[in-house]
């Protein structure tokens, strides 16, 4: 579109000579109040648009532009130019006005309509954005811009398949090879092709081997089919080159923990804290990482820290209560269970482990209370059952200890802990054939087990 053969120009010789050029004339073409004769001509003026579109110098772009169409008010490549600045500086409005001027005089103009069809995609107007590019491949069918844009408007349109059978044409086309395999992994690994979208960030990394953005996306994949160790190698890989990127630090924990490496997730937990030190994601898997390695005092003050910064966060307070109850501050984890509960009654784990605290600090009727609120919510939680049954029977409810076990065995015919349990409930009501029978089940599931 209008591009510049730096051949054309002897004073484009390099990008080190077109930086100087637009030393030179940056202060002038910014700071003239009138007329200068030290200005640059129009062949130059090209050429400096070019370099400062190529290395991201928009603003400098569009002053060079206004000069332009100075010199020539009506011309067509330099109303078409300034549209494309106006697009990269998002100022669409005024990028449409320019663009529809240009249409107005020529109503087929290529380029002008490959330009509006540019707008209209990040406007978001896909589906007019599709129509135009649909139109203009109809007479130029071997553009491969003009392809390659449809499948990157197919794309954002959901329309993956479509997108694919293009962007297979492309591969040995002009496009980079490494966009081409890099959109194909992106478009696979939304129709939940995995296998295939690896195999392309692969072929993408082998023609860019130091884009950490693919190394990220290769571990997202990994991970995401608990190849974990994999992951952790892409995310190693992504960190060698940028090791400034929160999201990666973060995931590459996740990863560790997920292989019970749980003081190597510390470690990334901790490098994406000092890069983002309020993502509550972040500061939720540290703290819990830290508990789970038995660090329970850390962990509370994580925890602590996070509930500082967002109070009204539930799953803080579990966290938290969680490494109370393991340091045997009961009280404080049943006041941590309870807040949770405020906000999320129906929690299943949250009341059992209020159940659990408040019946290691001695308050069994309180855990049975619990302990039937779990059951309320999961009438066949085994372990609650279990749990449950045994409270009962430390609390003298002999019969309803007995109905809750015999109910527990006919779910869990082969738990040796159930017949256990309620062999001492028959026993305490007396009823020592019947306690013997359960014991002598049991004795015989933990001997097949360990067979």
């Amino acid at each position: 579109m209008n591009d510049i053969d730096k051949d054309d120009f002897d004073f484009f010789e390099n990008d080190e000579n077109m930086a100087e050029k637009l030393r030179h004339y940056r202060p002038i073409i910014r700071n003239r109040k009138s007329k200068s004769n030290d200005l640059p001509s129009i062949d130059e003026i090209e050429a400096l648009i070019e370099y400062c579109l190529v290395e991201g110098h928009f603003e400098d772009a569009l002053h060079f532009s206004n000069l332009w169409l100075e010199y020539f008010p009506e011309s067509m490549d330099g109303l078409l130019k300034k549209s494309v600045i106006l697009l990269n500086l998002n100022k669409l409005n005024e990028a449409y006005i320019l663009i529809d001027k240009v249409l107005e005089l020529s109503p087929n103009d290529v380029d002008a309509l490959f330009t509006k069809s540019m707008l209209l995609e990040k406007s978001g107007k896909i589906p007019e954005a599709l129509s135009i590019i649909t139109e203009l491949l109809e007479n130029n069918g071997d553009n491969v811009d003009f392809l390659y844009h449809k499948a990157i408007l197919l794309i954002s349109d959901q329309k993956f398949d479509e997108a694919i059978s293009i962007l297979m044409e492309l591969i040995n086309s002009d496009i980079p090879k490494r966009d081409v395999y890099q959109d194909l992994a992106y478009c696979y690994n939304n129709i939940a092709e995995l296998g295939r979208a690896i195999k392309y960030y692969k072929l993408a990394l082998e023609e860019d081997p130091f884009d950490y953005y693919l190394w990220y996306n290769l571990g997202v994949i990994h991970n995401h089919l608990e190849h974990y160790f994999k992951a952790i190698n892409a995310y190693e890989m992504s960190l060698a080159i940028n090791d400034e990127l929160f999201i990666t630090w973060h995931n590459l924990g996740n990863s560790y923990a997920a292989t019970g490496r749980l003081f190597k997730a510390i470690e990334c937990y901790t490098q994406a804290m000092n890069l983002q030190s309020d993502d509550i994601d972040n500061l939720h898997n540290l703290a819990s990482s830290y508990g789970d390695t038995g660090n329970y005092e850390t962990s509370i003050e994580l925890f602590t820290h996070i509930l500082n910064l967002y109070p009204d966060y539930h799953l803080a307070y579990y966290g938290r209560g969680i490494c109370y109850d393991a340091i045997g501050l009961y009280q404080l984890a049943i006041d941590d269970y309870k807040k949770v509960l405020e906000q999320t009654p129906e929690y299943t784990d949250v009341w059992y482990a209020k159940g659990d605290s408040e019946y290691n600090f001695g308050l069994l009727d309180d855990a049975i209370i619990s302990y039937k609120s779990v059951l309320k919510l999961s009438p066949q939680y085994k372990e609650c059952m279990l749990d449950c049954g045994i409270t009962l029977m430390e609390t003298g409810n002999f019969v309803d200890s007995f109905q809750m076990l015999d109910e527990l065995i006919s779910i869990e015919p082969n738990w040796s802990e159930a017949y256990y349990a309620i062999s001492k409930v028959l026993m305490l009501l007396k009823k020592e054939d019947e306690a013997a029978k359960y014991f002598v089940m049991a004795l015989s599931i933990d001997e097949e087990l360990n067979k």
